[in-house]
């Protein structure tokens, strides 16, 4: 849903980037930038692997709430 509050965005940031500590990505930080980068081009090296839908999803909401 819309308009999340900091902490529930923070509480997002912190499982999105737990879940893509084994994923390829220039960085695991949760950035603006590296979730943007996540959903344009996270596939190509990410898409196989058991997390990457719900990463994806998480990266959208925080987008979305950003």
């Amino acid at each position: 849903s819309m308009n999340m509050s900091l902490g529930e965005i923070l509480n997002l940031r912190s499982e999105w980037e737990e879940l893509v500590t084994k994923f390829k990505l220039p960085n695991g930080n949760g950035t603006i930038d590296n979730l943007m980068w996540f959903i344009e081009n996270g596939a190509k090296s990410n898409r196989f692997r058991s997390d990457y839908k719900k990463a994806v999803e998480i990266a959208k909401r925080i987008l979305d709430n950003a």
